[in-house]
């Protein structure tokens, strides 16, 4: 018996000294948390149905939108002013007369609004609703920016202006710092297979896809002017939009660099979050993401602990970015848009205040090439080697108590 308790102890005591390094690691990394839908606010179409319009067609609207936007993060709603006077999505009817037929507006997270043409009522309205919708959310673009987002470290989008020299540059500057990054992935403190890649949008593109670059808040009168953004996970817009000027290799590889730190290094990460882009994501995609990234972002688990570590970068606001490191946000569940808010986000940064990671993946490099310097105990270092002492007694012990038994038994 007391052998086998002691047998017990030292089982016990070696899982604990093999748990402790598993219990400080981090399990996710930036990237890993974009692919989490923590019910952020989507984007909204609202449809403003007048009394002159009949149930059956404001039925017809709202059927065919929410069949349309099954996988999509658009949430469609019916509007009747006569019997909900004081909807909040009434505010965005205010520059349009009322008149007796339906019109519809698309709201985005950031809060700019696209007017929706709808169809005449008549039996095609369901098909020509329908094919008015699509455009909201795919297109050839937008699937090539979805699959390499998901697939790659990250997707830095390019959309070209009129000047052929300019457009170039901007190519170059973006090459060179995705190269930057590529040459640093091995530093990470969490592989990522591919590094990032380039996807540029041509001039002759953008006008195929207006709402791309609506939902980027390029305005109509700056389409033919050279932007750049990055884009990760589930299709999420990550910092600032670039200009000419700030589309340059150093920008490129900070603000990529970013996507592949740790989630607890003390940084507050909820301007990360970003706003999703308005795209498909089908039930397809979904399981090649959880194949890779070896987790289910739809887990319930996994939403709460990536709600937890986006909800406590929350008190980090206000402090630069690069004060603290990393630190962490909360993530809801999934309902209703409107029932369940989700957890603050940060404002979207400067350029200029982000924090140069790649500068910290340079260091770590040479760190790990130079010999092992002595350092100062930490309170992490302290805690591993109290708990590791701790065991080491309790492996004593038990070794101790087995030796005893076994002296006793050669006695009898």
């Amino acid at each position: 018996m007391r052998i086998q308790i002691a047998t017990t102890i030292t089982h016990c005591a070696l899982g604990a000294i093999l748990a402790v390094p598993a219990a400080l690691a981090c399990r996710y990394n930036v990237r890993d948390a974009g692919f989490v839908d923590l019910d952020e606010e989507p984007y909204h179409l609202y449809v403003r149905a007048p009394a002159a319009v009949a149930p059956e067609t404001a039925r017809a609207l709202e059927e065919t939108a929410q069949r349309v936007f099954e996988d999509c993060n658009v949430w469609c709603e019916v509007l009747r002013p006569e019997t909900d006077p004081d909807h909040p999505g009434l505010d965005h009817f205010h520059d349009q007369p009322a008149g007796d037929r339906p019109t519809a507006r698309l709201v985005s997270p950031d809060g700019q609004t696209l007017a929706i043409a709808v169809p005449e009522p008549g039996p095609a309205l369901a098909s020509d609703w329908a094919q008015r919708l699509e455009p909201l959310v795919t297109s050839a673009k937008r699937e090539e920016m979805v699959r390499v987002a998901s697939e790659t470290f990250a997707a830095v989008v390019l959309f070209e202006g009129a000047d052929a020299t300019e457009n170039q540059a901007a190519r170059a500057a973006i090459l060179e710092g995705i190269e930057t990054v590529r040459t640093q992935m091995e530093w990470l403190p969490k592989a990522i297979a591919k590094p990032p890649a380039l996807v540029v949008v041509g001039a002759a593109e953008r006008a195929l896809d207006t709402v791309l670059e609506w939902s980027l808040g390029i305005e109509a009168e700056r389409r033919s002017e050279l932007r750049a953004a990055v884009i990760y996970g589930r299709a999420r817009w990550i910092g600032p939009l670039m200009t000419a000027a700030e589309i340059s290799a150093l920008n490129v590889a900070r603000l990529v660099s970013i996507i592949g730190a740790d989630c607890e290094c003390g940084m507050d990460i909820s301007w990360t979050r970003g706003t999703r882009l308005p795209v498909r994501w089908p039930a397809e995609r979904h399981a090649a993401v959880t194949r890779e990234l070896g987790f289910d972002p739809e887990s319930p688990m996994v939403k709460m602990e990536v709600a937890r570590i986006v909800g406590r970068s929350s008190f980090m606001r206000g402090m630069p970015l690069g004060a603290a490191g990393y630190r962490e946000i909360e993530l809801g569940a999934v309902e209703p848009p409107s029932s369940n808010p989700p957890p603050a986000v940060s404002p979207r940064p400067r350029l200029e205040e982000l924090p140069d990671l790649s500068e910290t993946n340079r260091l770590a490099a040479r760190e790990a090439a130079a010999p092992p310097a002595a350092e100062p105990m930490g309170v992490w270092t302290g805690t591993v080697w109290t708990a590791g002492g701790l065991t080491l007694a309790i492996v004593a012990a038990g070794v101790w108590l087995v030796l005893r038994a076994a002296r006793k038994q050669r006695d009898l």
